[in-house]
């Protein structure tokens, strides 16, 4: 499992390298949109389907999101890793005058000596296009000043139906520009 998912990053890494430079299509896509590109052009060796499946388990799968950034599970024991500015302020809380682990770092030999912080991780169970709905009763005659009110109306009325469907799973609705 470490070996595909370290692979899977890699071969991501390279994958958008090579799609940035062979593709004409530019910018960031939504999940849902990988599908519509032709990624085996742009040299995508491996199926979009490992990249994101909406009915198994794929890439998108390993990641999570730490606060405002993105995490990856690196283990199968939960091991995330992020970067440095990501958990800053948490480090930076749990440390001490006499163990200050921004300054020194911190190497937890085995389970029992990590260091817990209070950083919530989010995982993705589930990811679904909702622009339509989000965007229903908007029309070009919609004045600017409405606009924000029916989407803010609109994306409530979503998330209360989701959750009452799903009280085990937070909904959430993430505004993504493409």
């Amino acid at each position: 499992m470490k070996k595909f998912i370290s692979a899977a990053f890699a071969t991501l890494f390279i994958i958008c390298s090579a799609f940035t430079n062979a593709v004409k299509e530019e910018g960031m896509f939504l999940l849902s949109m990988l599908n519509n590109l032709n990624l085996a052009e742009a040299g995508l060796r491996i199926p979009v389907s490992d990249i994101f499946n909406e009915q198994g388990n794929s890439l998108t799968h390993a990641l999570v999101r730490l606060g405002g950034c993105t995490g990856s599970f690196i283990s199968d024991q939960g091991l995330i890793i992020t970067n440095h500015h990501c958990v800053f302020s948490s480090v930076s809380s749990i440390s001490t005058k006499e163990n200050n682990l921004l300054e020194n770092g911190f190497y937890a030999t085995d389970k029992e000596k990590e260091i817990k912080i209070n950083l919530t991780c989010k995982i993705t169970q589930s990811f679904e296009d909702v622009s339509s709905k989000v965007l229903s009763n908007i029309t070009e005659n919609t004045p600017v000043a409405d606009r924000a009110n029916i989407i803010a109306k609109n994306t409530e009325a979503i998330i209360k139906m989701e959750q009452e469907l799903s009280t085990k799973y937070k909904i959430e609705i993430s505004e993504m520009m493409v």
